[in-house]
């Protein structure tokens, strides 16, 4: 659309930035991806931000640096296939990298919906190392609460209790896939307690990696997408 502008985010270690070394958190991820955003933001455009699977967590930690050095925050966020960022290790529904050996995290990755020529004999010694560090950022991801949100764990069916931390102000539309093996409905929902605005919890028919193997499933997705934007702006 005209007068709209797409960004995207290249982590290191992948793509072109593939020869510099992989970030060990999201954490870390976000501290990197804060100086280079913060002269858009401080132009004051409006904007919106779109995250999927492992990239929702980086944004999460992303928007709360956002908050903490007062640059402006979105007028929304479209989230998809990830839990909420409390989730405790027991609930999390995938085995840790660093305990599998290759042929276990071969599997692992499997549930995931990726596509079977990452397993091929070429493409897997290319596809593992950037596999396995994903799985350290979400492996041994842990919400830090802010001050003075201290909070007990939660029990599971407490997804309506205030969040470890001050609630963001702008909407938050998260999305699940039907046929995701890994992150299911309600590991999705609980994403309301982090919004004091509007919330809508919308599902895909399509699997985790719906973005990139389903098409019909991507074009809803996005047709979702624009719907949350457009209420946003408006």
């Amino acid at each position: 659309a005209s007068g709209v502008e797409l960004l995207a985010v290249q982590l290191p270690g992948r793509g072109s930035r593939s020869r510099e070394p992989f970030l060990p958190s999201a954490q870390a991820a976000a501290k990197e991806i804060l100086p280079v955003v913060t002269p858009l933001l401080q132009s004051g455009v409006p904007y919106a931000v779109l995250s999927h699977s492992l990239g929702v967590w980086i944004s999460f930690e992303l928007l709360r640096a956002v908050r903490h050095v007062g640059l402006p925050l979105p007028r929304a966020w479209c989230l998809s296939a990830m839990p909420y960022p409390d989730v405790p290790y027991c609930r999390r529904p995938w085995r840790q990298q660093r305990t599998l050996g290759a042929a276990d995290f071969q599997e692992e990755v499997r549930g995931w919906g990726v596509n079977d020529v990452v397993f091929s004999s070429d493409m897997w010694p290319l596809y593992e190392p950037i596999l396995r560090a994903d799985f350290t950022v979400f492996d041994e991801y842990e919400l830090q609460p802010d001050e003075p949100y201290k909070y007990d764990v939660l029990a599971d069916e407490d997804v309506n209790e205030p969040p470890p931390m001050e609630p963001f102000g702008f909407p938050i539309a998260a999305f699940w896939g039907t046929q995701d093996r890994r992150i299911k409905r309600e590991l999705v929902a609980p994403w309301a307690r982090y919004t004091r605005g509007s919330f809508q919890l919308i599902e895909i028919n399509g699997n985790h990696l719906w973005p990139i193997n389903h098409h019909g499933a991507k074009a809803m997705w996005l047709s979702r997408v624009v719907e949350v934007l457009k209420r946003a702006v408006n």
